[in-house]
C-alpha cells in the first residue's frame, strides 16, 4: 500500500513540475544599452534559453505575457531546426511596447518587437534574418511563407505568375525590390505577386539545392531565370538590377521604406515625381549605373583628380526625397545628406560629397566640377518626364508656359534658334523625347549664353551661382566679371574647357584654395577669353562638317 501510494504521490510531484515548467522559470534584471542599430536604452528582465534570449521591458514585464512569447518562439524555433538544425544561430530577442521605427526590426542576431508582433507573429521576417543571417528582404518573406505557412504555397497560381511575367513590363517586379512589398507603393495586386513570387522562388531553391543550397546560392540572378523556366516563362534577364539581393531594409514609422546599398541609404517616401515600386527600381537601377560610370570614366580619363578625391567615394551618404515644387525646386547637399527634388540631381549632388565646398569664394569650382564629373554618368539618369519637358521646350511647344508662336519673346525665340542649331551641329538628332539629350542640353545652354549673351538664358537657369545659393533674384551682370556670377550652364562649360586643357585636378585644387592664376598660369578672364574663342572655333569646325 505504502509503495502505491509513493508512487501516487511522484506521479502527482512530476504532474506538478511538467505543469509549472516555465512558471519556475526566474528572470532577473537587465538592460539594453544604445547602439548604433537601435539606440533606445531601457531595463528589462531577461532569461537565458538554451537557443536564445528573451529581454522584456521592465515596465511591461508579465510572467503570463513572458509565458506566452517564449512558447511562440520556442515553437518558431522547432520548425527553423527542422529546417536546417546546423545553419540555425542564437538570437536575443528584446521585447518593448513600441519599437523606435513602429515594426519589428532584427539588428545582428538581435530582434526588437511588441509582444503584439510577436503574437500576430509579425515577427518572424526578422526572426529569420536574425537566426539564419538571411538579409535580402524577399527571402524573409519567402522563407517565413514557406517555414511557418506550408499549406499557402499549395494556393500560389503559378499559371497566373506565368501570365504576369510573360508580360516584358511585368519583369523589373522579379528584382523583388522591396518597395514591391510596400504599401505607399505598390497596389494590393502587385504586392500579392511580389510576395507569391517571393515564396514560390525561395520554394524552388530549396526544392533543387536544399537549405544549405539555400543559403549559399550567390546567383540569386541565376535562380530566378532558372524559376521562370520552371514555370513556362521564356523571357531572358539580362537587363534585370538585382541590386535588392544585396540591400538592408528597414521601415519607420516616418517613412515608408528604408533601403541601404553599398555605402548609400535611402529614405523613401512618395513625392511628385517617385509615385510607385517601378520608379523606385528604376531609380536605383539608375543610379547605380550611374555612380559607377562616374568612378570608371573619371579614372580612366582624369586620374589624378580621382585619386584627389578617391577616399570621400566610401563615405556613407544618406538620401531623402522630395516633391519637385519643395526647396524651390532644387535639390541640395549639405554633408553627407542629399535632399532629391528629382532623379536627374542624384549623380550632382553625390559629387558634392567626393569633392566638397571649401569657401563660397570657389562655388563656381565646386559646382562646376560636380557638373563636368556627373555628366560623365550618362544620360540615363533623366526621366522620360524630364526628358519630355525639354524635348517640348527646344520643339517651342512649350516655351515659358506659352505655346502660341505670337507669345513667345523675341530674344528667347532667338536663344532657342541657336541651342537647336547647336544640338544639330554636334551631330544630335531631334527626333523624339525618348532620344533626346537632357545633359547635352542644359550643357548647350551655357554654350549659347557665353556666345550669345544678349539673347539670356530662359526659364531658372539664367539665375547666377550666387542668387541660387543666397536663395533670392537680381538682374545679374552680363559681364561675369566674377566667375561666381555664371549661371549653372556657364559654368559647367567653362569648368569642362579647363578640365581639357589643365586638367580636372587643377579645378579641384583651385576649389581647396590654390589662387586661380597659380593653377592655371593665367587669370580668370584670359581664361574665359579663350573657353569662349574654343567654343567659336568648335562650333565654326562643326557647322563646316555638318
Amino acid at each position: 500500500m505504502k509503495r502505491i501510494t509513493l508512487i501516487i504521490i511522484s506521479l502527482l510531484l512530476l504532474s506538478l513540475m511538467s505543469g509549472c515548467g516555465k512558471q519556475n522559470i526566474v528572470y532577473q534584471d537587465g538592460a539594453h544599452a544604445r547602439e548604433e542599430g537601435y539606440m533606445a536604452a531601457f531595463k528589462t528582465k531577461y532569461h537565458e534559453f538554451d537557443e536564445y534570449s528573451l529581454h522584456i521591458k521592465d515596465s511591461i514585464f508579465e510572467k503570463e505575457m513572458a509565458e506566452n512569447i517564449s512558447e511562440q518562439i520556442d515553437a518558431d524555433y522547432k520548425v527553423l531546426q527542422k529546417f536546417g538544425k546546423e545553419a540555425v544561430r542564437p538570437v536575443t530577442v528584446y521585447v518593448v511596447s513600441d519599437t523606435s521605427n513602429g515594426r519589428p526590426q532584427a539588428v545582428n542576431q538581435q530582434i526588437f518587437c511588441t509582444p503584439e508582433d510577436i503574437g500576430s507573429k509579425e515577427y518572424q521576417e526578422c526572426f529569420l534574418q536574425a537566426a539564419l543571417g538571411v538579409e535580402p528582404y524577399w527571402e524573409c518573406v519567402g522563407l517565413a511563407q514557406y517555414l511557418y505557412e506550408p499549406s499557402s504555397l499549395k494556393n500560389i497560381d503559378t499559371e497566373e505568375l506565368k501570365k504576369y511575367y510573360d508580360k516584358e513590363e511585368n519583369m523589373q517586379t522579379l528584382s523583388l525590390n522591396p518597395a514591391y512589398f510596400v504599401e505607399e507603393f505598390s497596389d494590393a495586386e502587385t504586392r500579392k505577386t511580389a510576395q507569391n513570387t517571393a515564396a514560390a522562388l525561395v520554394s524552388h531553391i530549396i526544392k533543387e539545392s536544399g537549405i544549405q543550397g539555400f543559403l549559399r546560392t550567390e546567383d540569386l540572378k541565376k535562380a530566378r531565370q532558372e524559376w521562370l523556366a520552371s514555370v513556362g516563362v521564356s523571357n531572358q534577364l539580362e537587363q534585370l538590377n538585382v541590386m535588392a539581393d544585396a540591400m538592408g531594409t528597414v521601415f519607420s514609422k516616418d517613412y515608408p521604406l528604408i533601403v541601404t546599398y553599398d555605402n548609400y541609404k535611402f529614405y523613401f517616401e512618395p513625392t511628385d515625381w517617385l509615385v510607385d515600386a517601378d520608379g523606385v527600381y528604376e531609380f536605383l537601377d539608375n543610379m547605380q549605373i550611374g555612380c559607377d560610370r562616374m568612378k570608371v570614366e573619371l579614372k580612366e580619363s582624369e586620374p589624378e583628380a580621382y585619386e584627389m578625391i578617391e577616399k570621400n567615394m566610401s563615405l556613407p551618404i544618406s538620401i531623402e526625397f522630395k516633391n519637385s515644387d519643395e526647396n524651390v525646386g532644387r535639390s541640395t547637399t549639405l554633408g553627407q545628406k542629399i535632399v532629391l527634388t528629382y532623379a536627374n540631381s542624384l549623380c550632382h549632388e553625390v559629387v558634392h560629397v567626393w569633392a566638397p565646398s571649401s569657401s563660397e569664394v570657389t562655388l563656381w569650382a565646386n559646382e562646376g566640377i560636380a557638373e563636368v564629373i556627373s555628366g560623365l554618368s550618362g544620360n540615363g539618369l533623366a526621366s522620360y518626364e524630364r526628358k519630355k519637358f525639354f524635348f517640348d521646350w527646344m520643339t517651342e511647344k512649350q516655351v515659358s508656359g506659352q505655346t502660341s508662336d505670337e507669345q513667345i519673346p523675341e530674344k528667347e525665340r532667338e536663344f532657342f534658334n541657336y541651342l537647336k542649331e547647336y544640338y544639330r551641329k554636334d551631330g544630335l538628332p531631334l527626333n523624339n523625347a525618348e532620344s533626346f539629350d537632357v545633359a547635352k542640353i542644359e550643357e548647350l545652354m551655357g554654350v549659347v549664353s557665353l556666345l550669345h549673351p544678349e539673347t539670356g538664358i530662359p526659364v531658372r537657369a539664367d539665375k547666377s551661382l550666387l542668387e541660387v545659393a543666397g536663395g533670392h533674384e537680381s538682374q545679374r551682370a552680363r559681364d561675369i566679371q566674377n566667375p561666381n556670377d555664371m549661371t549653372y550652364p556657364e559654368v559647367t562649360v567653362f569648368v569642362r574647357y579647363l578640365s581639357e586643357i589643365y586638367g580636372l585636378d587643377k579645378v579641384i585644387s583651385v576649389e581647396r584654395g590654390v589662387p586661380f592664376e597659380e593653377a592655371f598660369g593665367v587669370d580668370y578672364q584670359t581664361a574665359l577669353g579663350d573657353c569662349i574663342r574654343e567654343l567659336e572655333n568648335h562650333y565654326e569646325k562643326q557647322g563646316k562638317r555638318n
